[in-house]
């Protein structure tokens, strides 16, 4: 899932009932997500399995 803001918490909530966890040996486990372009922060991030895509 990505984002480009905060969802508040209402739509957080709807998201994440279509949102199953990945199982082990996901594609990303153990990448690290810049919290923006440049920027040394990570982000905390959750992989999911991908099964639904929605623009």
């Amino acid at each position: 899932m990505g984002r480009t803001v905060p969802l508040r918490p209402d739509a957080a909530r709807r998201v994440a009932e279509h949102l199953t966890a990945a199982a082990p040996g996901h594609p990303w486990e153990g990448v690290r997500f810049s919290a923006a372009w440049g920027s040394r922060d990570a982000l905390d991030a959750t992989l999911v399995r991908p099964a639904l895509v929605a623009e």
